[in-house]
């Protein structure tokens, strides 16, 4: 990566779209090619994007190395197909799976820091209060049961 540059916080396991090169049907999308800067086409690159076989399609096999609270599926209609100005797509739904692992590992950190901040709050106030039960409450019990 360059610098300066971070990580995404959610990456894109699996595409059903419309595959314009199969004249728009909807297909899961195995790849995305990389256009090579030098040749100008995608012959000998790596793909831009590769579909996770295992993680690919409705219903989520075990072989997928995300649990499935790191995922999410998404969906997207066109609003066309929704106001039902265009006629033909009143099913057209696009999905997408993608990764969240980094934003749920961000929100157990900040959990976890919130947790850690309560803790010192209470001890804090515990020892405060504390201090003035003793001044208070204690010392005068204490000076009645002697005079007595």
């Amino acid at each position: 990566m360059e610098e300066g540059v971070s990580e995404p916080i959610w990456g894109v396991l699996w595409l059903y779209i419309p595959d314009y090169n199969m004249q728009g049907r909807m297909r899961s999308i195995k790849s995305i090619p990389a256009l090579d800067p030098n040749r100008g086409d995608s012959s000998a690159v790596e793909p831009f994007w590769k579909e996770e076989t295992e993680c690919a399609g409705f219903y989520v096999g075990k072989d997928c190395k995300w649990r499935t609270e790191e995922m999410q599926l998404i969906t997207f209609t066109p609003e066309q197909c929704l106001d039902k100005s265009r006629k033909g797509c009143e099913f057209l739904v696009g999905y997408a799976r993608v990764s969240i692992r980094a934003a749920k590992e961000e929100q157990a950190i900040l959990q976890f820091t919130t947790t850690i901040f309560t803790c010192i709050v209470l001890t804090a106030l515990f020892l405060i209060f504390n201090d003035d039960t003793e001044t208070i409450v204690i010392i005068p019990i204490k000076k009645v049961v002697d005079i007595i």
